[in-house]
């Protein structure tokens, strides 16, 4: 921990950096992404265990401080997902909801579909069909528009989902070769592949049909990315709020519209946190 002596070369920096701080007048923290803080330290209490390490870090500094005759001034902690469950996590700032920004233009519009059953090959080609009439190969700021695939796992990826994704492309004339995939696997994605991936809000990606497990979810800013695709099952409010709004950043001169294509219980999840936001 950082109250402890120092036991080799990052513990030292971590150590001097934090007594650095601590060295301050005073303290405004600034916490981005603060689910993982708050809501992990939240989730932690509920079972007994101990706070999130970030939480721990700030009592210290606050502690650190008074000892000093400084103080902490305030704590401010940003998200834009404060769920715990179908709860909203005290002590964030989340005000500013997704409703007000896509009213405002600072976000695409969204469209929802959503089906019965996900783990079909017609949902598939229902979804790459529908994608490819709205979208096709229509360029903003010199961009093709990009379709994501999320997956539970990498075998479901691989023997599943990528060749039914294969098939359709095929059935409609479309090179394969738009397909990309990142599983955040060193061993199973290649080094060309994950430049592709950092490359693809570029006018020279040719990549359209991104298939992914475990990445492409919180931070990733693609604005060329139209759609998004569940092939999942829920497994959390939180990811499937980050997943599905990862198609709303804005791009161009016009306020232009994401794609949302889930199962009926994911959809459900969506509109259980609209109303979270109106309340």
């Amino acid at each position: 921990g950082l109250s402890q002596q120092p036991t080799d070369e990052k513990d030292l920096i971590t150590n001097y950096r934090f007594q650095r701080i601590a060295s301050l007048k005073q303290l405004g923290i600034y916490v981005d992404e603060a689910h993982h803080a708050i809501g992990a330290e939240l989730a932690k209490s509920q079972t007994g265990k101990e706070a999130s390490s970030l939480r721990t870090t700030i009592n210290e500094l606050a502690k650190s401080l008074e000892d000093r005759k400084s103080r902490v001034v305030a704590c401010y902690n940003y998200t834009g997902t404060p769920y715990i469950g179908n709860s909203i996590m005290p002590e964030v700032v989340y005000a500013y909801g997704l409703a007000d920004a896509i009213k405002n233009k600072y976000l695409k519009e969204a469209e929802v579909i959503d089906y019965t059953n996900i783990k079909t090959e017609d949902f598939v080609r229902n979804v790459i069909k529908d994608f490819w009439e709205k979208e096709g190969e229509t360029r903003r700021e010199g961009m093709l528009p990009k379709l994501a695939f999320f997956a539970s796992t990498i075998d479901e990826l691989n023997e599943d989902l990528r060749p039914k994704v294969e098939k359709v492309l095929a059935e409609l004339g479309i090179d394969v070769n738009k397909i990309l995939i990142n599983v955040g696997d060193t061993a199973l994605t290649k080094n060309d592949d994950i430049r592709e991936f950092n490359a693809l809000d570029s006018p020279a990606s040719n990549k359209q049909f991104i298939l992914l497990v475990n990445k492409g979810r919180e931070g990733w800013n693609c604005r060329s990315l139209f759609g998004v695709a569940l092939y999942r099952k829920p497994k959390s409010t939180i990811f499937v709020l980050q997943a599905t709004m990862r198609c709303l950043r804005s791009i161009g001169p016009n306020q232009e519209t994401g794609h949302i294509y889930l199962s009926t219980e994911n959809k459900e999840i969506l509109e259980l946190l609209q109303k979270i936001e109106k309340t």
